[in-house]
């Protein structure tokens, strides 16, 4: 705790006032957060049913928009949950990230049949909108420079046309 103290630019005895050791100190500045983001991005699964037999363009855009704007929060906590060591990471990924993903994929799959597509993996659905909204928000931190909902909605209309049932020649 004292290197971390020294680098905030104060005691020891303030931070053990608010924190009794590094691991609360890592749970209230990277665990609590993640967790607080992970469940916002749930509350979208509850209308997946509604928008994917319905207007899934302006849900799906919807979602990609929140998930960029909590992926500008979650980017820089997910790498230091992910790869900071520690031990945190395999738990973090499978009580949080995991179920999250599966969540989704269930919601997907749950309205199959309510839609025409071609064959796909709903979770590797679910990965590749989280991974290129990640990577966005990664470009817009480093690049300064924000994504506009143009954006967003191409790779809306690109995830679902890849989704557009084959035309068998």
């Amino acid at each position: 705790m004292s290197d971390i103290s020294k680098a905030a630019g104060v005691n020891d005895a303030l931070l053990y006032r608010h924190f009794e050791s590094k691991e609360a100190l890592f749970d209230a500045a990277i665990v609590e957060p993640l967790h607080r983001h992970v469940e916002l991005l749930l509350s979208f699964e509850s209308r997946a049913g509604e928008a994917l037999s319905g207007d899934r363009d302006a849900y799906v855009t919807d979602l990609l928009v929140a998930v960029l704007e909590a992926a500008k929060d979650l980017a820089p906590l997910l790498g230091v949950m992910l790869y900071g060591g520690g031990g945190y990471a395999e738990p973090f990924y499978t009580s949080q990230i995991e179920p999250a993903i599966e969540r989704f994929a269930a919601a997907i799959e749950a309205h199959d049949e309510e839609w025409e597509h071609a064959d796909f993996s709903a979770r590797l659905l679910v990965q590749l909108a989280i991974g290129a909204c990640l990577m966005i928000a990664a470009e817009e931190r480093l690049s300064g420079k924000a994504a506009d909902a143009e954006r967003i909605r191409e790779l809306a209309e690109f995830l679902q046309a890849g989704l557009a049932p084959r035309v068998s020649t």
